[in-house]
């Protein structure tokens, strides 16, 4: 084999690669620049509470965010607030039924803050917010505490209990 063979197949095999390489770094810096300029996310679906493309608050789903933050706050549970929801009739911006995964992603983000998070350092965004920082702040430190102590499920009698039935 000629050594013009081995660099070609070495090319074939390289080149997929190198090229994924530099077109996901283009994307890291893209966006590391874009954060850091305080430009609102781009595309995706509609954040709750905010009109597309974050020119303006969206009152009637803001002050429904306000109210989840306030009854967090009380101490009542993201469970609880969904089901009220459900019954009100309140959906999310892709007209969904609330489900507290969904709430407890939206009630830390710092877009509602108008900022930018990148590797945990925030920078301050371009658009209306909705929470003030120190609002984001201490609801993802009571969900974080609130992770800590929840107790661990218990531990399955035997490997085969939800199989075997006597």
């Amino acid at each position: 084999m000629s050594w013009r063979h081995s660099y070609s197949e070495l090319l074939r095999v390289q080149l997929p690669s190198m090229s994924t390489d530099s077109s996901s770094t283009w994307y890291r810096v893209k966006r590391k620049e874009r954060v850091e300029r305080g430009a609102p996310p781009p595309g995706g679906t509609r954040c709750f509470g905010y009109s597309p493309r974050f020119t303006s608050v969206v009152e009637s789903e803001a002050a429904f965010l306000r109210e989840a933050r306030d009854r967090l706050y009380s101490g009542e549970s993201v469970r609880g607030i969904c089901d009220d929801w459900d019954r009100r009739g309140v959906v999310t911006s892709d007209e969904n039924h609330w489900y507290p995964q969904a709430l407890r992603r939206i009630r830390a983000a710092a877009t509602l803050t108008a900022q930018c998070e990148n590797k945990g350092v925030f920078y301050a965004g371009t658009w209306p917010a909705i929470f003030s920082p120190s609002d984001t702040a201490r609801l993802r430190g009571a969900f974080a505490e609130a992770a800590k102590e929840s107790r661990p499920r218990s531990a399955r009698k035997s490997l085969l209990a939800w199989y075997l039935r006597c």
